[in-house]
């Protein structure tokens, strides 16, 4: 490949030793006619450094995954981090001894490390991440991961929401691992948070495994939070196919629920059309509420909400 490039283009000393920063890697391929998959195959190791440093300087590299296994585990860790993990993806705090070390296989596809700290007051483990800016920096570019302000800035990555299913479905199952509860009174998977725009995009992204929820909002102390509710035996039984738990607890409370639940989804949609306008198309066609035989059309007119 040398041979093949002026190698006056680039840095030379960065070329030689074969660590090259993101631009040479571009006009390589535009000079080349590089495949970008191909490209992707012979990168080994990614790097953040500034830019008056050379590439060879930075203090920690990470491996790229090459595996549709090892994507699956980054998918799976960025997924608890959304739901138990600090702003700019330094640590996740978890009680469950189980997801700690989930996330320390997770990051080993990176290779990253951890180091746990064990709160006993608190009855939690602490595990912070060890690999320098690279493995945060690869979460905050490829996951939209917040660099603060977490719990209140959370939006759904767009890459989860165009990913393969097996993807989506580990993201999605590291977050319900970290944050959400099998309620076993009332037979549902529920979960809050502060975020409601990332729970709405979650209503929606749990519709591509055929799962149908509920969104609901609640404020507290003047902060609005969203809450999004799993029930009905067809839902429950496809979480359980399509996503599941790795929390054995969660696990067996909604295999419990599922046997528990006999009647069937209760799917309640709002559609948010104008009273005055469906009661002006009404008249304009000269229909009387009783020839037109829509029940509760009356409370629809008057921008009133049927209870369900």
């Amino acid at each position: 490949m040398k041979k093949c490039v002026n190698t006056l283009l680039f840095n030379y000393y960065r070329f030689y030793k074969n660590k090259l920063r993101s631009e040479d890697l571009i006009l390589m391929v535009s000079k080349l006619n590089i495949d970008y998959y191909k490209l992707y195959e012979l990168v080994e190791f990614i790097t953040f450094s500034h830019r008056r440093r050379r590439a060879g300087h930075a203090s920690k590299w990470v491996k790229l995954p090459k595996s549709k296994e090892s994507w699956e585990k980054i998918f799976y860790v960025a997924g608890l981090m959304f739901g138990d993990g600090s702003s700019n993806f330094d640590r996740l705090t978890s009680s469950s001894e189980t997801l700690i070390k989930e996330f320390e296989k997770g990051l080993a596809e990176l290779g990253a490390s951890t180091h746990i700290i064990d709160s006993k007051k608190q009855n939690v483990l602490d595990a912070r991440v060890v690999g320098g800016l690279a493995a945060k920096r690869f979460f905050k570019y490829i996951f939209d991961f917040p660099n603060r302000g977490k719990a209140r800035n959370l939006r759904l990555p767009e890459i989860v929401q165009i990913a393969p299913l097996r993807f989506t479905s580990a993201f999605i199952r590291g977050y319900f691992d970290a944050d959400a509860s099998v309620n076993v009174k009332q037979n549902r998977i529920e979960v809050s948070s502060a975020s409601p725009m990332f729970l709405k995009q979650m209503k929606w992204l749990l519709l591509r495994f055929g799962i149908t929820s509920q969104y609901r909002e609640k404020i507290i102390k003047n902060t609005t939070y969203g809450v999004l509710y799993i029930k009905g035996r067809r839902n429950l039984e496809r979480y359980l196919a399509h996503i599941g738990f790795v929390e054995r607890t969660k696990l067996e409370k909604l295999k419990k629920i599922i046997n528990k639940s006999k009647r069937g989804d209760i799917i309640v949609e709002k559609i948010p059309l104008s009273g005055d306008y469906i009661k002006r198309v009404r008249l304009i066609h000269a229909v009387t509420l009783s020839e037109l035989g829509i029940p509760y059309f009356t409370v629809y007119e008057k921008n009133m909400e049927r209870k369900f």
